[in-house]
């Protein structure tokens, strides 16, 4: 009897060895199998146990195909409702199905259980404010994306952008995942910190949760799917937010301190690509805008991805409508040369008006008249100049204008309320914001700067940071009758400041 159950029990453990021996598991994957997840207080749970793990960010996986049953959120705050918004493979469009009470809300895109979700699928679940917060206005508070595989994932891949156009459909090789063992730490430097640098731990709460941006168009309305807890929801404190850790991967911390901080970088980075090629554009538009190529670029860098690096001449415009408009990027959009080749001819009109003593009713884009303002400090004028968009509005103005004289400028749409020329958003609300990003691409070498794509951006936040603009504000708080706080020279933060005075100040522009 004793040998039959050594014999039985040997048998067992043969079966499993070779049972083992042939479902080979790479060394660097490591799962569970559980039949629930949970992630940043939200919960969901699945009909049977799965094969569960992490990408590289920390974000989960499950080998599917899975049956989803129920989600819940941890008890919260009192701001926070219990209630878990839901959507599958989110696509770029003017619609979304996390809460009813914000702008385009589809019922048929919010997600009702149980539900089956196929391998190469993006399970995106939020929870909710009681009450509208923010600067801009959004009803979510937190986010967290789950994606669905068709084999265990090693630890050291990204995740594929939660919204893209085209997911994978049969077993196989998805092209949007990417592995952390192919950054390319040589562009990241290793300078002397500022006295005034935030911590680690600080900056990469900025940008360790995912970001949700896949409204078509971004803008005002986009800002409301941002969960307050994940990112900011305004355009101009994402790009101040990037501006702070994109300075602090350029400085003299170890591979293992920086590790969270670029992973949760390039991970934003690779998320933003993938709405981009499903038509996202983020152009200038006032402050909203801002910040969205930047971690693209940043990305196509440390991942050696040419297709990153070429997202801007991929989808750049040749042609600009009345209407339309030519960068899908905001930076790019707001920043020109007095010579770019798309604005109109020198128009006498400009000069013939001035003469006869007449105020245009539009300000007038012409090619040629170098910048005005730069005049004021004893200069030839300005070469790099902004604009609050690209697009006219309405037929009632037009963007360009900083090459023309101050007593040629029109507000934007004659209303009191209105920003002379946006002189207001220049100064406060997209400048400011981009000078440390600007300062990183520049740190990081040629290759970054020549995968912008776009001179004037370098050119014009060298022109913000050093031109001395205390003459020209004085003349345009006369002419408008408004005063200017916000004043070039300095960004929104001490230690952007900081890195600037230590390290910007010795690039010289590229035109002059």
């Amino acid at each position: 009897m004793r040998d039959k159950k050594v014999l039985k029990l040997f048998t067992l453990i043969s079966v499993s060895i070779i049972f083992i021996s042939l479902t080979p598991v790479d060394a660097d994957i490591n799962f569970q199998l559980k039949s629930s997840i949970e992630q940043n207080g939200i919960s969901c749970f699945f009909s049977q146990k799965h094969h569960v793990g992490k990408f590289v960010n920390g974000d989960y996986w499950v080998v599917g195909p899975v049956m989803l049953t129920r989600v819940s959120a941890k008890k919260a705050p009192e701001k926070i409702n219990d209630y878990v918004g839901i959507m599958i493979n989110p696509r770029v469009s003017n619609e979304q199905g996390y809460d009813s009470r914000s702008a385009g809300y589809n019922p048929a895109l919010a997600v009702t259980l149980p539900r089956k979700v196929n391998p190469g699928d993006s399970i995106v679940l939020t929870t909710s404010l009681k009450k509208i917060g923010g600067n801009e206005g959004t009803f979510l508070y937190d986010a967290i994306v789950i994606t669905i595989v068709d084999a265990p994932q090693s630890g050291d891949k990204f995740r594929p952008p939660y919204s893209r156009p085209s997911r994978l459909e049969r077993s196989g090789v998805d092209p949007l995942i990417y592995s952390s063992n192919d950054l390319v730490w040589d562009y990241l430097k290793s300078l002397p910190k500022p006295f005034r640098a935030p911590s680690l731990r600080e900056s990469a709460r900025l940008v360790e949760r995912v970001w949700l941006d896949h409204w078509k168009g971004a803008g005002f309305i986009g800002s409301r799917i941002h969960p307050l807890n994940n990112m900011r929801d305004y355009g101009r404190d994402i790009a101040a937010n990037l501006s702070e850790v994109a300075l602090q991967l350029m400085l003299d911390y170890s591979r293992e301190e920086k590790n969270k901080l670029l992973i949760s970088l390039v991970q934003i980075g690779i998320d933003f690509y993938g709405i981009a090629l499903d038509g996202g554009v983020w152009i200038a538009d006032g402050g909203h805008n801002s910040g969205r190529k930047f971690p693209i670029v940043f990305a196509g860098l440390l991942l050696n991805n040419s297709d990153m690096l070429n997202i801007q001449q991929k989808f750049y415009r040749k042609n600009k409508s009345i209407e339309g408009y030519q960068y899908r990027f905001a930076e790019d959009g707001q920043t020109y040369y007095y010579d770019d080749a798309y604005l109109p001819d020198y128009a006498d009109v400009v000069t013939n008006r001035r003469a006869a003593g007449v105020e245009d009713k539009k300000s007038v884009a012409v090619k040629g008249v170098r910048g005005w303002i730069g005049k004021l400090n004893g200069g030839k004028g300005d070469a790099a100049l902004w604009r609050l968009t690209e697009w006219t509005m309405n037929g009632t103005y037009v963007a360009e204008h900083e090459h023309i004289p101050l007593e040629l400028w029109q507000p934007l749409s004659g209303g009191s309320d209105s920003h002379p020329k946006s002189e207001s958003y220049r100064r406060c609300c997209t400048s400011k914001a981009w000078i440390g990003y600007c300062l990183a691409l520049r740190l990081m070498g040629e290759k970054a700067v020549q995968s912008w794509n776009h001179n004037a951006f370098f050119d014009y936040c060298y022109r913000f940071m050093e031109e001395d603009d205390s003459m020209f504000t004085a003349l345009l708080a006369k002419k408008y009758k408004r005063s200017y706080d916000a004043r070039q020279g300095s960004s929104l933060t001490e230690f952007v400041d900081d890195m600037w005075k230590m390290y910007g100040k010795k690039y010289i522009p590229f035109k002059k």
